[in-house]
């Protein structure tokens, strides 16, 4: 059953349409999430970060007053704010670019000749860079943690005055975010992969479901179209497709024969043996029959122990051999009921289609036949007495 259903699904055109678009859309999700969400959030971080840099820029350029001659003093200051806002480095530059003040000391009286200062920190722009440890910074000098480094002009109205570096440690932030970012990873796969588990079992009911109804479509297209003894189409299936045949015949017209097939003495048999040893009489006739005719011809239950075929592209001289091989075969037949031997025969009337005949007066001119073989004693084959027929 599993194998029939995963058929089921790979043969249904629009599971795998649904299957291929809730894919790709999970996959775009998914994609989208970590290209843009994860992203987006470690933005967020660094954000937060250079909007602390500009309210500490502003109050360290309020509060210390870097032109005192006593740098001990400044230093004195710049610690105690940096040790407050937790800030790794401070360099400090006049309009020019020359380092006015560093809590590194070695960078005092250097100029910042680098483009990214004239052309867009001078001109009262934020700019900044995120090193790791073992990297250099902008001003070339090496740093042991992972840091953020800011430029954060000094603007009066539109007038450069200066701009600190700022160095911010941020190996925390960064060790925090990655964690985050690992659990929302494991949380959208997580989501990506139920999603698609999910997927998989409504496809999987939904093809068992469908799969299911296809058999009770065929189930009753069987009882339309099948006699529910011989298994052999019924009455209905054969009016059906014979007139389609016929409708054929008008375009090809290649000859049609039809046979009409009655078991002999039937009712005495059922008298005698009762129906449940009339129905295996049938049904051994009907499966003899089946046997000997092609699988392009139609054999289908008339009625009662009557059976009919329609004989496409064959002729009556065609349709009487076969029947005469159906007639010695069934005779041949061994059935007993309680150690008595059941002898079985059929008697065959034989018509062929003369257009522009419709299908009732083909089958009645077959009947007529096979009354005249019951007549005249049956076993044996009767052709419709038509003239221009058996010439």
């Amino acid at each position: 059953m599993p194998h029939e259903i995963l058929h089921n699904i790979i043969k249904t055109r629009s599971y795998i349409y649904i299957f291929v678009v809730v894919s790709l859309l999970l996959g775009l999700s998914f994609v989208s999430f970590k290209a843009l969400i994860i992203p987006s959030f470690k933005a967020q971080v660094i954000n937060n970060i250079i909007d602390e840099a500009k309210r500490v820029s502003s109050h360290l350029k309020a509060s210390i007053d870097f032109k005192n001659n006593d740098l001990r003093v400044v230093n004195q200051e710049v610690k105690r704010e940096m040790n407050e806002f937790q800030i790794y480095k401070i360099h400090y530059f006049d309009r020019n670019g020359r380092n006015i003040y560093s809590s590194n000391n070695a960078q005092m009286g250097k100029v910042n000749s680098h483009n990214y200062f004239t052309n867009i920190v001078a001109k009262g722009e934020i700019y900044f860079k995120i090193k790791q440890a073992g990297e250099k910074s902008l001003e070339g000098e090496l740093v042991f943690r992972d840091i953020i480094e800011i430029y954060v002009p000094i603007m009066e109205q539109s007038n450069f005055l200066g701009a600190f570096e700022l160095y911010y440690d941020i190996s925390q932030e960064l060790y925090e975010f990655n964690l985050v970012a690992a659990s929302l990873t494991r949380i959208s796969l997580f989501i990506f992969f139920s999603a698609f588990a999910l997927m998989l079992v409504f496809l999987y009911f939904a093809s068992k479901n469908n799969l299911q109804i296809q058999n009770y479509q065929f189930e009753l297209r069987a009882l339309a179209e099948l006699d529910h003894l011989t298994q052999i189409y019924n009455r209905r299936f054969f009016y059906k497709h014979a007139n389609l045949i016929l409708l054929e015949h008008e375009r090809s017209r290649k000859n049609i024969s039809i046979c009409m097939i009655d078991i002999d003495n039937f009712k005495q048999i059922n008298d005698t043996y009762g129906h449940k040893t009339g129905d295996l009489v049938i049904k051994n006739v009907c499966t003899t029959t089946k046997s000997l005719i092609r699988q392009s011809d139609i054999v289908a239950r008339y009625g009662g122990e009557e059976f009919i075929i329609l004989l496409p592209n064959t002729s009556i001289a065609e349709a009487e051999y076969l029947s005469n091989n159906i007639c010695k075969r069934i005779a041949e037949l061994e059935m007993s009921f309680e150690q008595h031997c059941i002898a079985i025969t059929v008697s065959i009337g034989i018509s062929q289609y003369d257009a522009p005949q419709d299908l009732e007066t083909f089958i009645h001119n077959a009947d007529t036949a096979l009354y005249s073989a019951k007549r005249t004693g049956k076993d044996r084959v009767s052709l419709f007495s038509n003239p221009v027929l058996i010439t």
